[in-house]
């Protein structure tokens, strides 16, 4: 994992915070029923097999559900570390 890789996406394919306050507990139990229910398809499912046709990824094309799963670790351990950097300049500034 190269953390010094940045990538950029379109405008148009950003995604931005919402205005409002998000409630911490909810926001953890969100996360939390979103990873059960993750767990529980793959348990039940071969992730091998089938393409994902709904989406093709920039410069991998179509991804089978193994490969969205590893996807989605990858990217959140990036959005981890981002916010852990921001926590640790905030942190610094009192």
């Amino acid at each position: 994992m190269n953390f010094n890789i940045k990538l950029i996406a379109d405008n148009s394919d950003a995604t931005y915070p919402s205005d409002g306050y998000l409630e911490k507990e909810n926001l953890i139990l969100n996360i939390q029923t979103i990873t059960d229910r993750i767990i529980s398809f793959s348990s039940r499912n071969d992730l091998m097999v089938l393409l994902c046709l709904d989406f093709e990824f920039p410069t991998f094309g179509y991804m089978t559900r193994f490969e969205w799963l590893h996807f989605y670790v990858v990217h959140t351990q990036r959005h981890i570390k981002q916010l852990t950097k921001i926590f640790n300049i905030l942190n610094s500034l009192k």
